[in-house]
């Protein structure tokens, strides 16, 4: 048999192996080519398919030298297409490295070479990988311009699945954005492409975000259908990593509702697939929900360890919003304990963190515990709660409502009340009563509405604050 066709043989079997993801039995053939052959432009293909590998096991270093060699290969032989290759392999080996402006210059020098040659196809997929850099360095605005241009593209091209995972990715950019509306239209449009085609994989991305959306905007009825359908899709594709994502968002829901027995054996389920296919990627929200459910118990030296371990979960996976919130929550948690100088000192520690201001409804949470604690112990805090209260309130004025936009003015209402101001007790009061209304409106199940209502004391409120209303001043 000739090199060549050893050549030939040895590739076939890579590439095949390589789309049943037999990985290293892949690189296996590709190494046995590349060692056969001697033409240039043969290794150069075998060595990209290597690179590709490479990049999938997680061998980023090892990519970026072959990338680098290559590059001078392709400049050499003044071959556009193939430094354009190059560059996209660069920049995916250095976006999984977190090598952000590496790979930005990548994915920039490829698409320039896309576009100057008008191959449309690849100019997308140069448009899409630039889009990923720009969202993975919090640049939605940009990453938006890039994915809207490969969107018109695309449609142009008539390439439908990639359609849909681009309207999916502008959706995930306006959600970061808090962009609701525009972020729930987006998914919706993705999900009727995925639907047409059949894609299952497709519509339960789509269900799921659309759940998210739900979620943020407090149409939490809409969010447990949303990701109940989006939980089937995935056991008929038997996706481990989707049902546990998912497990976990419906408990997330049903801790809402109050319904820890709905919520236990959904945390149970996720705990299982954590544990059988090594999914510590889901360890700090698992940790952070069994926390919530012992808290709701008043367990709360369990609450406390979880919370922590979902701290340090979330900060080795960088997740900070969810790692502040889990510092909250411990806070929260040692304040029950009594340990309130420890609370206040870990709220005031962390409010110190500069990137905490990204996450303005969180900073808001730690105003409303500091406030609390300082009405019940002025002297552990040092300030006055209705500061706190106010400065809580500021940060949440032009934000979408959320379960804390209805707590500060209700602990404003009372703080005013206590002191005999009856007027600013009563502005606030309406705000809270509100809020809490809106949330409950958009349930329209009963007994889901009925549970809403008695989680918080959000029922008892209401009834607290139609009373105050009700009085006659001076009476």
């Amino acid at each position: 048999v000739s090199d060549t066709r050893r050549t030939s043989v040895h590739q076939a079997m890579g590439k095949a192996l390589s789309r049943l993801g037999e990985h290293a039995q892949a690189l296996h053939h590709f190494e046995e080519a590349l060692r056969v052959t001697a033409e240039d432009h043969d290794r150069f293909d075998i060595l990209q398919e290597i690179i590709a590998l490479k990049i999938t096991g997680g061998h980023y270093e090892e990519a970026v030298q072959l990338c680098q060699s290559q590059r001078e290969f392709a400049l050499h032989h003044a071959n556009k297409e193939l430094l354009a290759s190059v560059e996209t392999n660069l920049g995916r080996a250095e976006f999984l490295r977190g090598n952000f402006q590496e790979s930005r210059q990548s994915f920039s020098a490829a698409l320039e070479i896309y576009r100057s040659t008008q191959n449309k196809q690849k100019t997308v997929n140069a448009l899409m990988n630039l889009g990923n850099v720009l969202s993975a360095t919090h640049d939605f605005r940009g990453a938006l311009e890039q994915w809207t241009q490969a969107l018109a593209l695309s449609e142009e091209l008539g390439t439908q699945h990639q359609a849909a995972q681009i309207q999916n990715n502008i959706g995930i950019a306006h959600y970061k954005l808090r962009e609701f509306e525009e972020s729930r239209l987006c998914y919706e449009k993705a999900k009727q492409i995925f639907e047409d085609l059949n894609s299952k994989s497709g519509l339960a991305l789509t269900l799921t975000n659309l759940g998210e959306v739900a979620y943020a905007e407090g149409d939490y009825e809409r969010a447990l259908e949303y990701w109940s359908e989006a939980l089937k899709l995935f056991r008929v594709m038997k996706d481990a990593g989707g049902i546990t994502e998912t497990l976990l968002q419906l408990a997330q829901v049903w801790n809402i509702f109050g319904d820890f027995h709905q919520m236990q054996p959904l945390l149970d389920q996720a705990e299982g697939l954590v544990l059988e296919y090594r999914l510590s990627a889901f360890r700090g929200h698992l940790s952070y929900l069994r926390g919530m459910l012992s808290f709701a118990s008043k367990k709360y030296y369990e609450a406390l360890n979880a919370f922590l371990s979902a701290r340090d979960s979330f900060h080795l996976e960088s997740e900070h919003e969810r790692f502040y919130l889990a510092v909250l929550r411990a806070a929260e948690t040692q304040a029950s304990l009594g340990q309130n100088k420890e609370a206040v000192c870990t709220l005031q520690g962390t409010q110190a963190d500069g990137q905490l201001k990204a996450f303005p409804l969180v900073m808001a949470e730690f105003c409303h515990l500091l406030g609390t604690i300082a009405r019940m112990y002025p002297e552990v805090v040092g300030e006055k709660p209705l500061v706190y209260f106010k400065q809580g309130l500021e940060l949440v004025r032009n934000e979408l409502v959320a379960e804390i936009s209805w707590k500060l003015p209700y602990a404003m209402g009372k703080e005013y009340a206590r002191r005999g101001q009856r007027d600013k007790a009563k502005e606030n009061f309406l705000s809270a009563k509100m809020i809490i209304e809106h949330f409950a409106s958009r349930i329209t199940s009963p007994e889901l509405r009925q549970k809403y209502l008695s989680v918080d004391g959000r029922g008892e409120i209401l009834s607290e604050i139609s009373t105050y209303l009700q009085q006659k001043t001076g009476g």
